[in-house]
């Protein structure tokens, strides 16, 4: 019975949010489905999922110890719980700012509302894995409805495009990932991770195959969170998406891989007390990836006039920055900081990207237009839009005092304690956050000084907006004017790391 409760407990988040999923569909068959109605059933549900990993991180933050279920397929530590929680605020704070233009636009509503739910089930199996092929399904759940998503207005041909793009390259993506899976599982005679990083550990030269099949996975997981080279479907998926799918692809998804590749890369090789060498080139090949994707993010977003493909190459830049966390966790010794920096700056772009998609959205919706130029006045149209995007964007460029800048300065600092001669790395990091500085005022200016091209007319911002708005607002403003709660955050964060060992 012990074991039974334990389990239940364990999987609480995810039977909630399965139920919540299945119980969303079913009001859809209806006669006369509500959309708002179901909308507000899913919002509540994915909330009681994430009230539902409490628990979880309770017992693991008092027991020292990780809960797993069936020899480790199924993992509840500090990174799961944290990333969980996130896939479900994230998901509800997604449909608080969809669900308007998607009723209105009268294009099966229902049916986007019950994809969301399912998204955020496959991220909360995606980041709660500790084996290979499970982790694939997930990813599969997670892949599958978003496709759709991008393609939803498949009458506009920039929807259908953006659809089928990305469901070729994630085809490509998700073939390219299972034939790694295959590759470590051939040299290593495991799928799950602690047993690959023990015997990665007996080896005194990894095997060929087994440094490509780890690659090819890297590969798969820097195009789910667009980091270059892997970021070429991003600017186009995002201009052409719905608004509120484009929203949802750009944060949630890029969230939770990010703590895939912490745990596969770090939770279960760089904590064996030897930095994950693929053929002493992996900590290079992160911080390629992390150099590119900051430059080619920063530097094209330069040229950019429409707002959705300007957010596109902030995201790229974005992973960028949090590459540089990953790669300081992945050093042996200092791998306690660099994750806990890491975590904590996925959760405060996911927050400032949240509330910046918020009011594109909305914008977009009223207006019909995704041109900068044409947010021009939007200041005096709508104090509270231009307030709330004003927030965002600082936040995004790291200006202080808010979140964005501690998130930055943590990212920074973890990697130069992490390899003091890779300081060069931290002033890359730094000169891109003043390059991101010119286009997002480049935003800002015309909101504020720009003449609105129709005087008389104000946008009316939902109810629902305005929540999702405030929630986001406040997570920002909170952490980066408190920095001793930042500070005290990463510090209990990097110990109950510490306790949980290797999953």
């Amino acid at each position: 019975m012990t074991n039974a409760l334990t389990m239940l407990q364990a999987l609480a988040p995810e039977v909630v949010v399965a139920a919540t999923a299945f119980l969303v569909m079913g009001l859809d068959l209806r006669r006369n489905p509500s959309p708002r109605a179901q909308a507000t059933v899913a919002i509540w549900g994915l909330l009681a999922g994430a009230l539902a990993t409490i628990p979880d991180w309770l017992d693991t933050a008092a027991s020292n110890s990780a809960l797993t279920l069936w020899g480790g397929i199924f993992l509840a530590d500090p990174l799961s719980v944290v990333f969980r929680a996130l896939a479900c605020v994230t998901g509800a704070l997604v449909l608080l700012f969809s669900i308007d233009p998607v009723d209105a636009e009268r294009r099966n509503p229902g049916d986007f509302v019950t994809l969301v739910p399912f998204v955020v089930l496959g991220l909360m199996l995606s980041v709660s894995t500790g084996e290979l092929l499970t982790f694939f399904v997930a990813f599969e759940i997670v892949s599958l409805p978003l496709y759709l998503m991008a393609a939803w207005n498949r009458n506009e041909r920039a929807s259908a495009e953006a659809g089928m793009k990305y469901f070729v390259t994630g085809s490509v993506s998700s073939a390219v990932m299972l034939y790694g899976i295959s590759l470590v599982f051939g040299t290593m005679g495991t799928t799950f991770f602690s047993q690959i990083a023990t015997r990665y550990e007996a080896l005194a030269d990894p095997p060929q195959a087994f440094v490509l099949g780890s690659l090819m996975i890297l590969a798969a997981l820097g195009f789910k969170i667009a980091a270059a080279p892997f970021h070429i479907w991003a600017p186009d998926v995002y201009q052409g998406a719905p608004r509120p799918s484009a929203m949802f692809i750009s944060t949630a998804p890029k969230a939770a891989m990010v703590a895939v590749m912490l745990r596969l890369f770090w939770g279960s090789l760089a904590l064996q007390g030897r930095d994950f060498r693929l053929a002493e080139t992996w900590m290079v090949l992160l911080a390629v990836m992390a150099i590119l994707s900051m430059f080619w993010g920063n530097l094209v977003a330069l040229a950019q006039t429409d707002i959705r493909r300007l957010m596109a190459c902030s995201g790229i830049a974005h992973i960028g920055y949090t590459l540089l966390g990953v790669l300081a966790a992945s050093r042996a010794g200092a791998e306690l900081e660099g994750a806990a920096a890491a975590i904590y700056y996925v959760v405060v772009y996911s927050f400032a990207n949240l509330a910046a998609w918020g009011v594109i959205v909305l914008v977009g919706w009223r207006t019909g237009s995704d041109r900068i130029e044409d947010y021009s006045g939007l200041a005096r149209r709508s104090p509270f839009l231009a307030f709330a995007l004003l927030i965002s964007l600082l936040s995004l460029a790291g200006a202080p005092p808010l979140a964005g800048f501690l998130g930055k300065f943590y990212l920074f600092r973890a990697l130069w304690e992490a390899q003091p001669a890779w300081w060069w790395m931290v002033l890359i990091g730094i000169v891109n956050s003043v390059i991101s500085l010119y286009y997002y005022f480049g935003i800002l200016k015309p909101v504020y000084f720009g003449a609105p091209q129709d005087e008389a007319s104000a946008l009316a911002v939902p109810w629902r907006f305005r929540a999702g708005l405030m929630v986001c607002l406040a997570v920002l403003m909170v952490l980066g004017l408190f920095p001793e709660l930042t500070r005290m955050t990463l510090e209990a964060g990097a110990a109950i790391l510490a306790q949980q060992g290797t999953p």
